[in-house]
């Protein structure tokens, strides 16, 4: 992956993303990563495997489901 940049910033319980030099792909990418990290932090503050397995799922589902019902909306 190339050189990019992601911006998060959560403002009155809305996230807004800003992106510099990066694909659809590379940001998928950087989510991946993302819940990696997630993951593995929850481990670490004692979370059971099954239950961090079953709550990234849930995000990845729910996110998919938005992602569907937006293209419909197109």
């Amino acid at each position: 992956m190339k050189d990019c940049r992601v911006t998060l910033v959560v403002k009155d319980n809305k996230v807004n993303m800003e992106g510099e030099d990066i694909s659809m792909i590379e940001l998928a990418e950087m989510c991946g990563a993302l819940q990696i990290l997630t993951g593995i932090r929850a481990l670490k503050l004692g979370a059971d495997i099954e239950e961090v397995k079953d709550n990234l799922l849930d995000v990845h589902l729910a996110a998919m489901r938005i992602v569907e019902q937006k293209g419909a909306d197109a």
